[in-house]
């Protein structure tokens, strides 16, 4: 599956205004590919704007 991580306009994250797409079988392998990326700021909260 394909995940959509997006970024708002806050300019902390790591691709202010884009996004990024991780290939994952499930949610959970793609939060742990895009958190050992872009680690998250607040434990326990991705470091995106989804």
């Amino acid at each position: 599956m394909k995940v959509f991580y997006t970024f708002g306009s806050d300019s902390r994250f790591p691709f202010c205004g884009g996004w990024v797409e991780i290939d994952a079988d499930n949610m959970k392998q793609a939060h742990a590919i895009f958190r050992a990326c872009y680690p998250d700021r607040e434990p326990g909260i991705l470091n995106c704007s989804d």
